[in-house]
């Protein structure tokens, strides 16, 4: 209902309206009961229909009502009347500081004394919890005797939009949002913004004392600080516009440039921490000495102001000293750099992803075996002590710790070097996904096939954190910490209950205490790599359509997006960056191409087979070692294909749109059996017919007798036990071995033993078991295994170990069982553990190996790209 003046609200009567702004109209009124004049303002109506936005204004108002400060603009009470909320404040008299700036700058004498009680005012409310957040010339007045009144101070929390049933805007506060129509009002309002303020996170006291800064200036020049056209001109103008002191007048105090740098730094944490600093330095230092004064008072101001300017200077010097030693620094005042590491052997499996210190001075990796630290003012990395087959590197919060997986075992190392020490045993199966340092002291762990553990850094038992459910969860992959210490950010792993089939990582979550918040969800694209960037950013891989590294500016206090992802760099992998502003990622990772090639018995290059492919592996020999099948990716699918080994162009076999892997001969060389989406499937070597789709399991191997199929099934645990069941599909599938273990068997040549790979132990062997009544067991490997294969009629093992190497055991089965011991056949046959796990296999006679490795070439190498202040190339 619209007021108009003489109308009664209660016990106040209405006189005429003074003025309308973002959070409300205003109206001058008299307060009949009291006999005095007040200002009313009307709160807008969309708010006062908001029934849980307008329950915690009240809680507010109370708070706000309780200031009582001269300098304060006071609130007396909170009021309904004919369907209209409003508030009753106290009338200020005088013109207000966007009216009085309109005409020019203030005195100086005038400026400072009016930042001052500015000040003062401020101090009143932080001391009492309350934060103004929307600082500008519309809300300061001035009377005529000079005096200052702050209004509308913690209105802008008040009325905030995002925590009632409306949805934030990235970039509006409320009065930009609710004066929308009134374009002065909102670029006032944007010009003012603190930057975490214009990227939409959460303001607390120190998104005042920027305001006050850039008011302060605005009232020494009379000049606005950011202006623009729009409101995303000025915001970016906030977020990226240098800060011009050099416009001061010349009778500006010295100490005044030093205040507003440091009122003015976008950096938050080296900003003014408390404006009580400021209010001191314009009360004892500022304050009088104008050009105006005797050269008397000259004389004695400036004996008064030597002290707090020789002070200040030394702070200032000590601050740019601590900023070189640190690193720190406001956001933009580093150099936009551009650069990249190589290295032929570096490593970038999702847990080996290069991880940057939160000081943005090193960059750890993974190099072949072992993990490097690579300090950004050497030429040089250095490779850690005792990290070979390193996983998941991650940094302390303060950089001087990098800790890692390797061996079973949690470890912590110096930064600047040293032997690395022992943390804690590894929980679960002794593996970890990623890792997480907190800045309250506490290490998270994602635990491979597990749940999520925390441990202390000092070393401890790991105590389980956030227990996996087993029944939609696979495990967790990225960590990470928020900048509370506690909220962790991680994305799940999960399990389609039914099939139980592994989903894409579509979803990345929050973790607070026990609740889980989703931050970013998808049915079409998959997340990975999540890192936090402190300019208010969640950066992030996503695969699918636009695949790349991605940033969504993000609120960790509300864990709500603020706006609109960006895409950074195309086809980029595996981000990670640093507290003051340097990213990195992955690049090439996708246009690695990978071909087989073979080897004999001496470890010879026999050359390569076929075309190279982006991705490949699972090769297999058909039974008269003639030909090899593989799985390689085609047109973003992964199908099967045959390679002649007499040469040719290799042959599709499966043209599905589902993804076809890890390929198997039949005994008569006439069928491959593989996976297909986690089914099991067979289609004819000669490519007629259909491919046909049996049963639910994963790595078929048909049985030497050739009908019966070993395959692997998930249980409840997500544990790969090993079944068999008839290859026509008759008969009911019959365990052959479970356990809380994960198995992968192959059958002897002579069908009389089972050869099996079990990570039951804190590394992966190989052991022995009788087929198919798996009976006895005995161990083959020591030491670790990638996988068997059996060779020269079953009288010998081929695997490959932990470290790379070929290795030879003899087996002999009748009279009685002989396992020999495993001897090195051929080291080094692969220079890092991605390619060891992409397959080997051996030919029937057990004389040439064939495997994958990558194509090297300018075009297509790997490395880690390396940006010095990010955003300023956005």
């Amino acid at each position: 209902m619209p007021l108009t003046p003489d109308q009664l609200l209660l016990h106040y009567r209405i006189v005429d309206k003074i003025g309308e702004g973002g959070m409300g109209a205003v109206w001058k009124a008299v307060d009949t009961n009291l006999d005095r004049e007040v200002a009313i303002k009307v709160l807008p109506e969309q708010f006062a229909l908001d029934a849980e936005r307008l329950a915690r204004f009240e809680r507010e108002a109370k708070l706000l009502a309780s200031l009582n400060h001269p300098n304060i603009a006071g609130i007396y009470g909170l009021h309904s009347a004919d369907g209209i909320r409003f508030l009753s404040m106290e009338l200020v008299h005088g013109e207000d500081l966007q009216q009085r700036l309109a005409r020019g700058p203030l005195s100086m004498e005038d400026g400072l004394s009016a930042a001052g009680q500015i000040a003062e005012a401020l101090e009143a409310a932080h001391d009492n919890g309350v934060i103004h957040r929307d600082l500008k010339p519309a809300n300061v007045v001035i009377n005529n005797e000079g005096q200052v009144k702050v209004l509308d101070f913690g209105l802008a929390k008040a009325l905030d939009p995002s925590t009632g049933s409306g949805s934030a805007d990235p970039s509006l506060s409320p009065t930009l949002t609710s004066a929308g129509t009134v374009a002065g009002v909102i670029l006032g309002t944007a010009a003012y913004m603190s930057p975490e303020q214009a990227r939409g996170h959460t303001a607390d006291r120190r998104a005042d004392i920027w305001s006050f800064g850039v008011l302060l200036h605005e009232m020494i020049t009379g000049k606005p600080m950011f202006t623009g056209e729009t409101i995303s001109d000025t915001l970016a103008a906030v977020l990226r516009a240098d800060v011009d002191l050099g416009d001061l007048p010349s009778s500006a105090p010295p100490g005044l440039k030093h205040l507003l740098q440091r009122c003015l730094d976008r950096n938050r944490k080296t900003r003014l921490q408390a404006i009580g600093e400021a209010r001191i330095a314009l009360e004892q230092n500022f304050a009088g000495e104008v050009d105006t004064v005797t050269k008397a008072e000259a004389a004695f101001s400036l004996r008064r102001l030597l002290p707090w300017a020789i002070a200040l200077a030394g702070f200032a010097v000590a601050v740019f000293a601590m900023t070189l030693g640190t690193g720190q620094g406001t956001e933009f005042d580093a150099p936009l750099r551009r650069f990249v590491i190589e290295d032929d052997h570096l490593e970038f499996w999702r847990w080996n992803k290069p991880v940057i210190s939160p000081d943005g001075k090193r960059i750890a990796y993974r190099s072949g075996q072992s993990l490097v630290i690579r300090d950004l003012d050497s030429l040089e990395p250095r490779v850690v002590p005792g990290s070979e087959g390193v996983r998941a590197p991650f940094w302390s919060p303060d950089s001087a710790f990098l800790a890692f997986d390797a061996d079973g075992k949690l470890w912590k190392v110096p930064a600047k070097g040293g032997q690395p020490v022992m943390i804690c045993e590894l929980p679960g199966r002794s593996r970890i996904l990623a890792g997480a340092w907190s800045s309250k002291g506490r290490i998270a762990m994602a635990s491979w096939r597990g749940s999520i553990y925390t441990v202390s850094p000092q070393g401890g038992d790991p105590v389980e954190q956030v227990k996996l459910d087993p029944e939609t969860e696979v495990d967790f992959h990225t960590l990470m910490y928020l900048p509370d210490g506690e909220t962790l950010v991680t994305t799940p792993h999960n399990l389609e209950q039914e099939t139980r089939k592994w989903q894409d990582l579509g979803e990345v979550v929050a973790i607070r205490g026990n609740q889980r918040t989703s931050l970013l969800q998808s049915a079409d694209y998959t997340f990975r790599g999540i890192a936090w960037s402190t300019d208010g950013h969640l950066i992030y891989e996503r695969g699918g359509a636009n695949e790349g590294v991605w940033a969504a500016p993000f609120d960790p206090d509300s864990l709500e997006r603020t706006g609109e992802p960006i895409l950074i760099a195309p086809e980029g992998a595996d981000p990670s960056v640093s507290e003051e502003g340097t990213l990195t990622w992955i690049r090439n990772r996708k246009g690695t191409l990978f071909e087989l090639f073979m080897v004999d018995r001496e470890g010879n290059d026999l050359g390569s087979l076929g075309q190279p492919a982006e991705s490949m592996g699972a090769p297999s020999f058909s039974p008269d070692g003639k030909q090899v099948a593989y799985s390689a990716t085609h047109n973003e699918n992964i199908d099967i294909w045959i390679q002649e080994l007499s040469g040719g162009a290799p042959a599709r076999l499966t043209f599905a749109t589902t993804e076809e892997e890890r390929p198997r001969w039949s005994p008569d060389g006439r069928t491959v059996i593989f996976d297909s989406d986690f089914k099991v499937a067979v289609k004819s070597v000669d490519g007629t017919g259909e491919m046909k789709t049996l049963f639910q399991g994963t790595r078929p191997r048909i049985t030497p007798d050739g009908k019966q199929v070993l395959y692997h099934h998930r249980d409840k645990r997500d544990d790969r036990d090993i079944w068999i069941r008839p290859l026509d599909g008759t008969g009911e599938p019959r365990l052959i071995l479970g356990s809380e273990a994960e198995e992968i068997g192959y059958v002897s040549p002579a069908g009389d033993y089972l050869a099996y790979l079990s990570d039951e132990s804190e590394v992966r062997e190989i052991y022995l078991t009788r087929f198919p009544d798996g009976t006895g067991k005995w161990q083959v490997s020591n030491g670790g295994a990638w996988s068997a294969h059996w060779a020269k009629g079953g009288d010998e093992l081929i695997y490959r170990d932990v470290s790379g190497d070929i290795m030879s055991v003899p087996v002999r089965s009748s009279p009685s069982l002989h396992i020999g011991v495993p001897q090195v056949l051929i080291p080094d046959a692969a220079d890092d553990q991605s390619l060891r796990a992409l397959g080997l296999d051996v030919t029937p006679d057990g004389e040439r190996f064939v495997m994958v490795r990558r194509v090297r070439s300018e075009d297509n190498q790997p490395g880690i790209v390396v940006v010095q202040n990010w955003l300023a190339g956005l």
